[in-house]
């Protein structure tokens, strides 16, 4: 096992454990279930949207005469990452007392998600093999753009959320491996939208999935952190 493979496991082992240690909470926290769901939904996203993923055509070799999938597993791990933008949009909602937000959230997503199917469909994304959707241009650039604005959205307000609110410092402390997450997130989907247009190309090759592995691990981090914070609570 090569050196990147095992960091590869190890990243994506992290965020595995958090999860199932956070849903030993599920029903003793309900409000620690939406970052639970968006940490799930990343992690699949973002293994969906590996390198190799991407650049593989085996999905679409294994379909039958006139079902076309190419690209499927990009726009099934662009589809969970809008669904984890839609759960950190519901935890900052709440962070800031605004939880009769969260529907309207939810409706968002599912729109946007309906428009992210709609456009793959007509696109050249299911018949022509490409490592990343938006080099295929015409509705599967708008795809892509749609795909990483919601999460950019999604990662900047919880940037912005960390770093506005008021909070003792021991808890800003806390706060750190979210905010750090959520401008991994930020930075790769300005890549991501950036080489939609020619630019920064090479950097987005390079850096992409190091910063989704990264990100992933200081989301489970905050996840973490979220659960020792709240311990004392579930005990009494």
């Amino acid at each position: 096992m090569s050196l990147g493979v095992a960091i590869e496991a190890c990243c994506f082992a992290i965020a595995a454990i958090m999860v199932t240690v956070r849903l030993t909470m599920w029903r003793s926290a309900p409000e620690s279930r939406p970052f639970t769901m968006a940490l799930t939904s990343l992690m699949l996203g973002s293994g969906l949207r590996h390198p190799v993923m991407l650049s593989s055509t085996w999905l679409d070799s294994r379909t039958a005469g006139g079902v076309h999938l190419c690209n499927f597993t990009d726009l099934l791990g662009d589809l969970l990452v809008a669904t984890a933008a839609g759960y950190l949009g519901i935890l900052v909602a709440r962070a800031w007392g605004a939880e009769e937000v969260g529907p309207w959230i939810v409706r968002g997503v599912v729109a946007a998600a309906i428009l992210m199917v709609s456009l793959w469909s007509i696109s050249d994304a299911p018949t022509t093999a490409a490592k990343y959707v938006g080099d295929l241009g015409g509705p599967a650039v708008v795809y892509s753009y749609v795909a990483a604005i919601i999460a950019l959205t999604a990662h900047l307000a919880i940037l912005a959320t960390v770093m506005i609110v008021r909070v003792p410092n021991k808890i800003r402390l806390a706060l750190l491996p979210l905010g750090l997450a959520a401008l991994l997130g930020v930075a790769k989907n300005i890549l991501r939208l950036a080489a939609n247009i020619g630019m920064l190309t090479d950097i987005r090759d390079t850096l992409s999935w190091p910063m989704s592995l990264a990100m992933i691990t200081l989301y489970s981090l905050s996840g973490l952190v979220g659960f020792m914070l709240t311990a004392p609570h579930r005990r009494r």
